[in-house]
């Protein structure tokens, strides 16, 4: 049972309108980075057997993003609390940048291996970024009285993005290629960019 004295602070309907329109203002960042990332991965794979890499090292590729984000989470919280999450979720999205211009070298160069190894270790940390900035904006947004649903709303966003990007992802791959297909993804947290 609930302790009474730990409840939340009633909020005012203006109150609720405007952590509503904070959290909105914060989710489409966090939404066009999920989906940049979603929009490359089914390519990795492919790209990898088509090149010859062994199992081993695709796999490898796959978890590299994950693992550096486990590592890196800590780390950029304490950043987000110096730096600010605005700045942090800012710096996590021109690191997603560089990784999908990371994606297109290793492409264009015929360099797959190297190049996607590299950007999935990146994107760990950029990844990392987003989602820490992107939740601790929203936390802030909602104050004590709403932190949850304004939280709420940013991680739906989150969660869209990355399916959404899958699918889309896969389409573009078949229609127009792998290298054009990274050159949308890039285009994409280009825009998360500027709308952050």
């Amino acid at each position: 049972m609930e302790d009474p004295a730990s409840a939340a602070p009633a909020a005012s309907p203006d109150q609720d309108r405007r952590v509503r329109r904070a959290a909105l203002a914060i989710a489409p960042a966090t939404l066009l980075a999920g989906m940049s990332s979603g929009i490359a991965f089914p390519i990795l794979p492919l790209a990898g057997l088509h090149a010859g890499l062994p199992l081993w090292y695709i796999g490898a590729i796959l978890a590299a993003n994950r693992f550096t984000r486990v590592l890196a989470n800590p780390l950029v919280g304490t950043i987000a609390d110096r730096a600010g999450a605005r700045r942090t979720l800012i710096a996590g999205l021109i690191l997603q940048c560089g990784v999908m211009a990371l994606y297109l070298a290793g492409t264009i160069l015929d360099r797959p291996g190297l190049f996607f190894l590299t950007a999935r270790l990146v994107h760990g940390a950029g990844s990392s970024c987003v989602f820490i900035g992107g939740q601790t904006l929203a936390l802030q947004a909602g104050g004590e009285a709403r932190p949850g649903s304004a939280a709420g709303i940013v991680r739906a966003a989150q969660s869209a993005g990355t399916p959404a990007g899958l699918v889309l992802g896969g389409l573009l791959a078949s229609f127009v290629g792998d290298a054009a297909t990274f050159e949308i993804a890039l285009a994409t947290v280009v825009v998360g960019v500027v709308v952050a």
